[in-house]
């Protein structure tokens, strides 16, 4: 799934002139400093893709298809992050316009909305008492002068590591369903507008030590997901999908990315060796789950499961690829038969070994506060400070 740039208002609302500010500085820069940290990096938020795959090789006859699943769903998942994570930190860089020094707040905005109705407000909170996370931050919509209209459309909190920010937790949250709502109440038409999108996209990140590596995870739900579009005839069916992935930094220096999915998806025929086939089709959806890693950017190993739809009996794939992201490998396997699908395969280096075998991190290690806060958020439970 392929996530388009449905930020683009609020980008435009990150760059907007907003006016001078009227705030008296009873905070120091240090402060500041420290809260603005509460908004993650999109670095700290993306997944991680083979290098090749930034070039045209994934046009390539040769290419590696599994490897090119994945690469679809890290960039879905990248682009929607970026958005989020690139507009918020933008917003923030400007001096605040109100510090609250008994709730520990500071706030930006309001501020005109450059495209659709009302008013825009960001801000962000401490409480060091909080069960979950030290820090707190919602971006909301409102009417002028009409605080009861007030919307919250994206926010999340964070856990910051004291020795190095980038090993805290987090949670970032973008609800399209209630900014659709805003808009077709207060907007011109007073109706609800398919193309400003709908659902909800949530994610939590975290860091954990193995052993003498360092594992950065996350966790990412599109919940009955539409990306907005300027056409309302091309916008695609709701999307609910789940990723788990992250990377694991070695003492060496080497790096593995790892990405498991699942998701329901129209993408074989009646017979196993269809999937994945170049003509579309009109069937029904298998469950198609993907896991897969990735070492220093380059050569890595992915395994599929496909069950249901159209199929009469489970299959399996796993697929090897080189640093060129040319398929070394391509084994399918049903509850009848396994083929090779290459005449020479291999399956270098780590590669020759599963996820599995290499202790690669699971959804499982994922601490169980963070999960609650992710669901909560997903299915509308999470109260928005």
């Amino acid at each position: 799934m392929r996530a388009p740039l449905w930020l683009l208002p609020m980008s435009a609302l990150a760059c907007a002139g907003r006016g001078e500010t009227v705030l008296e500085f009873n905070y120091n820069s240090g402060t500041l400093d420290s809260f603005r940290s509460a908004i993650p990096t999109a670095e700290q938020l993306i997944a991680g893709v083979p290098a090749t795959a930034g070039s045209d090789s994934l046009s390539d006859d040769s290419v590696a298809v599994l490897a090119g699943q994945g690469v679809v769903f890290a960039r879905g998942i990248n682009q929607t992050t970026r958005d989020i994570a690139r507009t918020l930190r933008l917003l923030v860089q400007a001096e605040p316009d109100h510090f609250d020094t008994e709730r520990e707040e500071f706030v930006w905005g309001p501020w005109q909305m450059p495209s659709g109705p009302g008013q825009a407000r960001l801000s962000i909170r401490r409480d060091d008492a909080a069960a979950d996370f030290e820090y707190s931050y919602t971006l909301s919509r409102q009417m002028p002068n009409e605080p009861h209209t007030r919307t919250v459309v994206v926010w999340g909190g964070t856990h910051l590591d004291p020795e190095d920010p980038e090993q805290g937790s987090g949670l970032t949250a973008w609800d399209l369903d209630a900014n659709a709502a805003f808009e077709a109440v207060h907007g011109e038409g007073h109706e609800l507008d398919p193309a400003v999108g709908q659902g909800r996209f949530a994610m939590i990140h975290g860091y954990a030590s193995h052993g003498t590596d360092s594992v950065f995870f996350h966790r990412a739900t599109f919940r009955d997901f539409v990306a907005p579009g300027g056409d309302p005839a091309s916008l695609a069916a709701p999307v609910s999908v789940d990723h788990f992935y992250g990377r694991v930094a070695e003492p060496t220096g080497t790096v593995v990315d790892f990405l498991h999915s699942e998701i329901d998806s129209d993408l074989c025929g009646s017979n196993p060796t269809s999937c994945f086939g170049r003509e579309p089709r009109q069937g029904h959806a298998e469950r198609f789950v993907f896991g897969e890693f990735v070492v220093d950017s380059g050569s890595g190993r992915a395994e599929v499961v496909l069950s249901g739809g159209d199929l009469s009996t489970e299959v399996r794939m796993t697929e090897c690829w080189n640093a060129a992201l040319t398929r070394t490998s391509y084994l399918l396997r049903t509850s009848d038969s396994a083929v090779q699908m290459m005449p020479s395969a291999t399956c270098a280096g780590r590669a020759a070994q599963s996820s599995e075998e290499l202790g690669l991190p699971t959804a499982d290690d994922v601490p169980p506060w963070l999960l609650y806060t992710l669901g909560c958020a997903v299915d509308d439970n999470c109260t928005k400070h």
